[in-house]
């Protein structure tokens, strides 16, 4: 037998965050893991280094862009681990990563889209486990108060990065056309903004706008969570989307465009999907263009229709419970008790 299990996740908040609740979940399955994490990238390859060297299961949690990356270390360093790669896809995987994959020991994809572009290049991942939180947590933190007629519809966006692919420029787009179309509408909510750094908001909604930035605890995001009335996420490009299942740990209804992988988390029964009329790619990222106008009309719904609202809210309080991460993570025992894990 092996002697443990290491969680190695790429460097970023999410990938930290996935890697925090599995290491959670397999250690309270009994399991020896451990977590190693640097924000150095150095210190990082030591870190790596070090423990393919030694007889361990390593699961790496990254995107599918890292491989090449990843797969030098492994070579370079005649791992004795077992390897298992636990990625997301943002978009299609270049055809020459079909010849690394027998690097791994196992491939894992956090989503159905993800799967699918491995597909593309013959690469079969062993599973789909998607990611999951820690939905005890947001329970322990109450809300401030019940939601009243006459309160504002606080609509909350965390956005983990300034980088086109978040979609925050084409949310105040959709924003600025909101309030010039419906101008009686701007009293009645309020859009609350978690960024990285300060950020500049156009002049036409600063007063419905409230930014929040910089690093914040973990009970205090949770908060932000638990005090509004519909999660935006307004990404463009997504591996996963957390926000999402964050947003539904809170018991909130969810914007999110209606394309991959958001598609396979939200739905109109628990949230609220905006068309898309297009697609593009940039490199290995696949964008999905939003129809703005739909999009509007979306942020409207969710203000206005109170009934709708809380009817959404009340079934996705009955599903988060299938993204608790001791239900999720529990398929990684199998795994990790298989005969390609321990060799």
């Amino acid at each position: 037998m092996r002697n443990n299990i290491i969680i190695l996740p790429r460097w970023g908040p999410s990938f930290k965050i996935v890697a925090r609740y599995l290491h959670s979940a397999l250690r309270s399955y009994g399991l020896n893991a451990q977590l190693l994490y640097s924000n150095r990238f150095s210190k990082y390859l030591k870190v790596v280094l070090k423990n393919f060297l030694a007889r361990n299961i390593i699961i790496f949690i990254g995107n599918f862009i890292d491989l090449p990356f990843f797969i030098k270390y492994v070579l370079t360093s005649r791992a004795l681990s077992r390897i298992l790669f636990y990625g997301i896809c943002e978009g299609p995987v270049p055809r020459t990563y079909k010849y690394f994959y027998d690097v791994f020991d196992l491939v894992i994809v956090a989503s159905k889209f993800g799967a699918t572009k491995l597909l593309d290049i013959g690469i079969k991942p062993a599973m789909i486990i998607p990611h999951a939180v820690d939905v005890e947590e947001f329970n322990y933190i109450n809300e401030k108060k019940k939601e009243r007629s006459n309160d504002k519809v606080r609509l909350l966006s965390v956005i983990s990065a300034l980088v086109p692919r978040k979609g925050l420029n084409i949310y105040f787009r959709v924003l600025c056309k909101l309030l010039e179309e419906k101008p009686w509408i701007r009293n009645k909510f309020e859009v609350i903004l978690k960024v990285p750094e300060p950020i500049r908001v156009p002049d036409n909604v600063k007063d419905v706008v409230r930014v929040v930035s910089g690093w914040l605890d973990r009970s205090t995001l949770i908060k932000l969570y638990k005090n509004c009335n519909v999660v935006v996420v307004p990404s463009l490009c997504e591996g996963f989307g957390l926000p999402v299942i964050e947003g539904f740990a809170a018991g909130k209804p969810v914007i999110s465009l209606n394309a991959p992988p958001m598609n396979e988390l939200n739905s109109e029964r628990t949230g609220y999907l905006v068309r898309c009329r297009g697609r593009k790619l940039i490199g290995h990222r696949e964008y999905f263009i939003p129809d703005i106008d739909d999009f509007v009309r979306k942020l409207e719904d969710a203000v206005e229709n109170e009934e709708a609202r809380k009817e959404k809210s009340e079934i996705v309080r009955e599903i988060r419970w299938n993204y608790h991460y001791k239900t999720i993570y529990q398929r990684f025992i199998n795994i990790i008790s298989s005969s390609v894990a321990y060799g």
